[in-house]
């Protein structure tokens, strides 16, 4: 079932909220570099820890 965005057009309920951004209309190049920034920086920082521990 079709819902009414606040500009009266159709959307479909699983695609209310944020927007996908695998799976869009178009790419918003500063949302995709802050997430892979975002991605970046928790991927060192676990890296980081795990040498810490001995693990890597």
């Amino acid at each position: 079932m079709l819902a009414c965005s606040p500009h009266g057009r159709a959307v479909d309920p699983a695609r209310r909220g944020h927007p996908n951004l695998i799976v869009s209309d178009h790419t918003q190049i500063p949302h995709l570099v802050a997430v892979l920034v975002i991605m970046a920086v928790m991927s060192a920082a676990l890296l980081g820890w795990a040498k810490r521990q001995g693990w890597w």
